[in-house]
């Protein structure tokens, strides 16, 4: 835990340096246990609709619907469910 929280950090550009917050979310950039953590969390997301696919690639996710007759609804459900990882 002590890895993961209490992190400081700040933006640096060129000789600028943004003000330094706590981090307590999430793992540091550039770590290898990043890709890992999102495989596990993300390894048993599946579509809830044959219309819609997940497609996952590093640490991103997204998802692709087709979408008849102007009804969006389960491409929108979709959507809904995996930004509450719910899916």
């Amino acid at each position: 835990m002590d890895f993961l929280t209490n992190r400081p950090q700040h933006v640096r550009s060129g000789h600028n340096c943004s003000t330094t917050i706590t981090l307590n979310i999430g793992a540091p950039q550039g770590c290898v246990l990043s890709p890992f953590l999102y495989s596990l969390f993300t390894h048993d997301c599946r579509p809830m609709y044959g219309s819609n696919s997940i497609t996952k690639f590093a640490d991103d996710t997204t998802v692709i619907g087709l979408i008849s007759d102007n009804d969006e609804s389960h491409y929108r459900a979709e959507d809904r469910a995996l930004s509450r990882m719910v899916c």
